[in-house]
C-alpha cells in the first residue's frame, strides 16, 4: 500500500521518519574521517661523544628509519645546516660532509632527518645525531703526469694536485714559493697549475716573474720573486683550508737558465745529435763575435715546457732561431703552433728539416712556411735522391751554387711547391736540387719541380724573416765547398742575425 494513501497524521509521521533516517545516513557517510597523523623519525643514536684526536673527520655516516601509524612512509629529508635547508632522499642512510665554521678546527654538528608520508606530511620533530668532528688539513703533491723538467729557460710551468678529507670545497687557497718559504705567493683555491715567465724590460730579462694561473693568458697583477738564474731553484707549493690548516709543502727543483743572447739553436734531431750541433755551432763560431754567444735547446721535448702557451713565452726571450731537425712531424707541429708571436714581434728563423720521402704532412703544419704542398714521386715506391757532387742550383743573383758531399745518396728528399703571394708575405725560391729517381742500370733524372730551399719576405719592406730548407745543410760540403759563404748569406745578410 502506498503510504500517501494513509490518513494525514500517519502519513506525516512516516515522511518525517524517512527524512530523519535519510539525513542520519548521509551524515554518517560524509562525516570526518580519522585524521592521518604525521610520521615519526628515529636515528640509531642521538649523540656521539668523542674529544681531541678521537673526534670524527667531517665525512660521517648516518642511519635512520620512520614510522607512520596510519599512512605510508614516502621518503626522508635531511639537513646538515641546522635545518636551514632540507634535501629529499628515499634512502635510510647517507654519507655527509659536515662543515666546520670558518676559522675553527673542531665543531659539534648535527644531522637532522625527518620522515615524509604519502600525504606529504613531515615529522614536526625531526630526529638528529650530534657528531663531534675535527678539521683535517689538506694535502698536496707535485703532478708530473705532463712530464718533469729538470732545467728550463725562465718560462716554465708547474702542475699539482690538492685534496682534502673534508672535501675539495674546504680548500681556500694555494701558496707557492721559490727557494725561501718565508716569501709566499698566494693563488686561488681552484689553481692546479701555473706558468712562470720572467719579465723583459727594454730587452733585459729581470728576476721578477709573471704568474699565469691555470689556463690564463693574462698574468696576475702581482709579480713573483725569489728565482735565481743559472742556478738550481727549489719550488714549494701547499694548500690551506677554511680553518687555516695548511698541508705540508710539496717540493721540487729546477735549474733556471738565463739566455746568453737573443740567438738560440734548437737541435731537434733524433738519435745522435752531436754532429749536427757541432755543424751549426761551428758555422756560427766561424762568423765571430757576436755570433759566438748563443743558447742551445738540445731536444725541444726535454728542454721546452709541455704546454704551448709557456713555449711561446720561452720564444719571447729570443729574436733569432736556427732550428734543425730530422723529425718533420714534431718540428713542424711545434713551430706552427708556437711561433706566431715570435714572428709578429720581429723574430727571424732558419728552419732546416731533413724531410724523408715517406713523410706524410698536414696542411696546418706547413702554413707558416713557404711551402704550398710537397711534390710526390711518380710511383709510391720511388724516392727523390741526389748523387755525390751534384749541384744545388742558386735561383737568386749573388747566391753561390752548393754541391753535395759523398754520403748524399743515403738520403731521400721531398721537393715542394711554393706558396703564392699572401696578404703579409712574398715567397721566393732560393735553390733547386738536381734530383734523380734511383733505377737500374742508371738513375732517372727528375725534370719536375725540385725546389728545396726558399724564403719568406715581409710584403711591406721586403725583409726576410724565415728561410726554410728541406735539404740538410751539412750534406752540402762537396767541392767547391761554399757552405760557409751561403750560411753567412742566410744568417747575416738575409735574416740579419
Amino acid at each position: 500500500m502506498n503510504i500517501f494513501d494513509l490518513k494525514t497524521p500517519i502519513r506525516y509521521l512516516l515522511i518525517v521518519y524517512v527524512s530523519v533516517f535519510a539525513l542520519s545516513c548521509k551524515k554518517e557517510f560524509a562525516g570526518d574521517a580519522k585524521q592521518q597523523l604525521p610520521p615519526e623519525t628515529y636515528m640509531v643514536v642521538d649523540k656521539i661523544t668523542r674529544s681531541g684526536d678521537q673526534r670524527l673527520t667531517t665525512t660521517v655516516d648516518a642511519h635512520w628509519w620512520g614510522i607512520s601509524q596510519t599512512g605510508i612512509i614516502k621518503g626522508y629529508e635531511y639537513s646538515i645546516d641546522n635545518q636551514l635547508t632540507w634535501t629529499f632522499t628515499a634512502k635510510q642512510s647517507g654519507t655527509f660532509l659536515l662543515t666546520i665554521p670558518f676559522g675553527a678546527d673542531t665543531a659539534d654538528v648535527a644531522v637532522y632527518v625527518r620522515a615524509v608520508d604519502n600525504l606529504g606530511q613531515h615529522d614536526p620533530t625531526p630526529a638528529s645525531t650530534l657528531y663531534p668532528v675535527r678539521n683535517s688539513a689538506p694535502y698536496i703533491s707535485i703532478d708530473n703526469s705532463n712530464g718533469h723538467k729538470s732545467s728550463s729557460f725562465p718560462a716554465f710551468r708547474y702542475y699539482w694536485i690538492a685534496n682534502d678529507t673534508d672535501g675539495v670545497a674546504d680548500i681556500q687557497g694555494i701558496e707557492v714559493a721559490f727557494n725561501d718559504t718565508a716569501k709566499i705567493y698566494s693563488l686561488p683555491a681552484n689553481t692546479t697549475a701555473a706558468s712562470f715567465a720572467a719579465r723583459i724590460n727594454s730587452g733585459v730579462i729581470s728576476n721578477s716573474f709573471f704568474v699565469y694561473p691555470n689556463s690564463k693568458t693574462i698574468p696576475n697583477t702581482d709579480m713573483l720573486g725569489g728565482i735565481k738564474f743559472d742556478s738550481l731553484n727549489y719550488f714549494y707549493v701547499r694548500a690551506f683550508d677554511r680553518s687555516g690548516a695548511r698541508s705540508k709543502w710539496a717540493k721540487d727543483s729546477i735549474f733556471i737558465r738565463k739566455p746568453q743572447s737573443d740567438i738560440v739553436l734548437i737541435n731537434d734531431y733524433t738519435g745522435s745529435k752531436n754532429y749536427y750541433q757541432s755543424f751549426y755551432a761551428g758555422r756560427l763560431n766561424a762568423m765571430g763575435v757576436p755570433y759566438s754567444l748563443y743558447d742551445s735547446i738540445t731536444t725541444p721535448k726535454d728542454d721546452l715546457p709541455n704546454d704551448n702557451f709557456t713555449i711561446q713565452r720561452t720564444f719571447d726571450y729570443f729574436k733569432k732561431v736556427i732550428w734543425f731537425s730530422n723529425d718533420a712531424n714534431a718540428t713542424l707541429s711545434n713551430a706552427s703552433q708556437n711561433t706566431s708571436n715570435f714572428f709578429y714581434n720581429g723574430g727571424r728563423m732558419l728552419l732546416v728539416i731533413d724531410i724523408g720521402g715517406s713523410y706524410t704532412y698536414t696542411e696546418s703544419q706547413v702554413t707558416f712556411t713557404p711551402i704550398s704542398s710537397f711534390v710526390s714521386p711518380p710511383n709510391s715506391s720511388d724516392q727523390f735522391k741526389m748523387n755525390p757532387g751534384d749541384t744545388l742550383k742558386a735561383l737568386q743573383t749573388g747566391w753561390p751554387d752548393m754541391y753535395t758531399g759523398g754520403n748524399i745518396f743515403s738520403v731521400s728528399f721531398r721537393p715542394y711547391f711554393l706558396q703564392g703571394q699572401s696578404g703579409s708575405y712574398l715567397y721566393d725560391g732560393l735553390y733547386n736540387g738536381n734530383l734523380v729517381i734511383p733505377a737500374s742500370p742508371n738513375p732517372i733524372p727528375w725534370t719536375g719541380q725540385s725546389l728545396l730551399i726558399s724564403r719568406r719576405r715581409n710584403i711591406v719592406d721586403g725583409s726576410t724573416n724565415l728561410i726554410f730548407s728541406a735539404m740538410p745543410l751539412e750534406l752540402l760540403q762537396g767541392s767547391p765547398n761554399n757552405i760557409d759563404s751561403v750560411f753567412r748569406r742566410i744568417v747575416r745578410d738575409e735574416l740579419k742575425f
